[in-house]
């Protein structure tokens, strides 16, 4: 019984804490190292995922009121744990101090830059949506894609190229990302005013604004392949488009199936297996 508990809690921390985006976000580190050739090392990853898992929490703790409309799994769980003010103070404090020892003057600006706006997402830039139409869609797509530039200025690299395609595409990624959870989030982001693209067009005209997005990514990736700006490790990439259109497919039909809302959530996590694989195999 115990050992059930135990694994019950680690699955409901992985998922509710926070774990699962600071993870994504290390997958994104990792993915970019691969395709741009960036010898990563085990301080900077353990920043990212402080960074990521202190903002994430933050936001979850934050949004709970309006959260238990769609998401009450989360808000009971998170509801329980008393320490977690304790817990974003800790991993902030942690990865600023490895900043400090670790990183450049550059290194340790950027990463404390990215701390302070994850964690006034939810009480400022968040309520901008209330007035410009999808802002928290382009702030949160544009964070997370600035990773692949903060990868390059941590390490010291000059940007080519490829670094804009890559920060290109994991923009696109997350922008579709954070439109199929705005489609769970309608009631929520309703009470909040916000205007998100599901409660502007409503969700079936939200899932084809997804669908030409993704081929919209498909077409850039296929254009930087086709010139040789991208190299042909880039053609793994493209595993990704069938792994969204499942999903998307079964959202369609299916209503407020959290399973697959999970599944779009862990796409860079499973974007990363999906380059491992194919560079063990090729």
């Amino acid at each position: 019984m115990r050992i059930r508990q135990f694994f019950k809690f680690v699955k409901n921390e992985f998922i509710y804490g926070g774990h699962i985006f600071a993870l994504c976000a290390v997958s994104i580190v990792l993915l970019a190292s691969i395709l741009l050739d960036v010898l990563v090392t085990i301080d900077f990853l353990a920043i990212i995922y402080l960074i990521f898992y202190a903002i994430y929490l933050n936001d979850h703790f934050k949004d709970m009121k309006t959260d238990v409309l769609t998401n009450t799994q989360r808000v009971t769980y998170l509801k329980k744990n008393k320490k977690i003010p304790l817990l974003i103070f800790i991993s902030v404090v942690a990865s600023e101090l490895l900043l400090f020892y670790f990183g450049s003057i550059t290194g340790l600006f950027l990463g404390s830059v990215i701390i302070i706006l994850g964690l006034f997402y939810s009480k400022c830039f968040k309520k901008i949506t209330r007035r410009i139409a999808a802002f928290k869609n382009f702030f949160v797509a544009l964070v997370w894609s600035v990773l692949v530039f903060y990868l390059f200025i941590y390490y010291s690299y000059f940007f080519t190229y490829e670094t804009i395609f890559v920060a290109v595409f994991i923009f696109l990624r997350i922008f579709i990302i954070q439109i199929l959870l705005d489609i769970r989030d309608i009631k929520s982001d309703r009470k909040e005013k916000l205007l998100t693209i599901p409660i502007l067009f409503g969700k079936e005209t939200s899932i084809k604004i997804i669908v030409y997005l993704n081929i919209l990514g498909f077409l850039l990736l296929f254009y930087g392949i086709y010139l040789g700006i991208l190299s042909n490790v880039f053609l793994l990439l493209f595993l990704v488009f069938l792994y969204s259109f499942y999903y998307i497919n079964k959202l369609k039909s299916i209503e407020n199936n959290n399973m697959f809302y999970f599944l779009a959530a862990i796409e860079p996590i499973v974007l990363l297996i999906f380059v491992l694989i194919g560079n063990f195999l090729l």
